[in-house]
């Protein structure tokens, strides 16, 4: 649907006031709807990306401490998302096709709506508070579009070119109640206690094959490297801890997005990874006490003889 523009507004504006008036407009022209799932004319979608939604809003209706599911995410690149039945928490809101709540639309967010920026604004503590989104690894949706308010052909070259899309098979997602807070930090305490404790990034060098992450490899790196505060907000730069880290993976260079308490889910060289911040409540409760976690410079010196070995070895950086 299309609303009037009211003079010269940013694109931002723009976008926040079309945001706004089609969630109104759809909660208001169909009034027994609980939920709405929004997504961009700029997207294509999986073959189960409405299944994927229908699976999980009963999730939204059992956990309090969620507040968005959504199809896409932000670290679904080709080299680290393989495993098209996970699904995980995080406590980035990433926007891209997803599903809002009609009682958190008209309670919370309608009567206060932001003028621009309105994603910002949904990741905002005021908003989100302690909440979090469901996501898969493998996402249910792919922005193929280069240009727009917030995207240009260097960042779609740099990212979205290399997000992978499912491939839309049948598969037994995990049930919403093992998603629910309480159950899904159980199993993380479970996956953390039987982890193989990564003592060299040598290791990872070797490829594996462990889909459904049987046998987790847990990589501790050092306390705060993943904070926005100690990332400059989060941008590339020489200064940044972060970004040897992210080079190294291909991760966004943004810590935040997909993180969960401190923890990035990946699939990286066959290997299921636990990517876990030394400042975490996981690396509090399951690091080993003389363990030393990776400072940023060792994943830039593995990094540098990886390319030394194999040039092609990192084509996110190729970009």
């Amino acid at each position: 649907s299309q609303h009037p523009r009211s003079g010269e507004k940013e694109a931002a504006a723009h976008i926040a006031a079309h945001y706004h008036a089609v969630l109104l407009g759809v909660f208001q022209q169909y009034p027994a709807a609980r939920y709405a799932v929004l997504v961009e004319e700029d997207l294509i979608f999986a073959p189960d990306f409405l299944e994927f939604f229908a699976h999980y809003a009963p999730a939204m209706d059992l956990d309090p401490s969620l507040y968005c599911v959504t199809a896409y995410n932000d670290n679904g690149f080709e080299q680290l998302a393989s495993d098209e039945g996970a699904v995980y928490r995080t406590e980035w809101f990433a926007g891209l096709g997803w599903l809002a709540s009609r009682r958190l639309f008209e309670t919370e967010w309608s009567p206060k709506w932001p003028q621009t920026h309105w994603d910002h604004w949904l990741r905002a503590p005021e908003q989100r508070g302690a909440r979090e989104c469901l996501y898969p690894e493998v996402p249910r949706d792919l922005h193929i579009g280069e240009h727009g308010a917030n995207m240009d052909p260097v960042h779609f070259n740099r990212y979205n070119r290399h997000v992978r899309l499912a491939s839309g098979a049948l598969l037994a997602l995990p049930p919403p109640p093992s998603l629910l807070s309480a159950h899904y930090e159980a199993d993380l305490h479970r996956l953390f206690e039987k982890a193989r404790v990564v003592q060299s990034l040598d290791e990872l060098e070797v490829r594996g094959y462990d889909a459904s992450c049987m046998d987790p490899w847990v990589i501790y790196y050092a306390p705060g490297l993943s904070s926005l505060e100690a990332n400059v907000e989060g941008r590339i730069d020489a200064a940044s801890p972060w970004k040897p880290i992210s080079n190294y993976f291909g991760l966004w260079h943004e810590p935040v997005r997909g993180t969960h308490r401190g923890l990035h889910r990946v699939h990286f060289q066959g290997r299921c990874v636990l990517l876990v911040d030394g400042a975490s409540p996981y690396a509090a409760a399951h690091m080993p006490p003389s363990f030393r976690p990776f400072g940023g410079q060792r994943f830039g010196a593995a990094l540098w003889k990886r390319l030394r070995s194999d040039p092609a070895s990192a084509p996110w950086l190729a970009q």
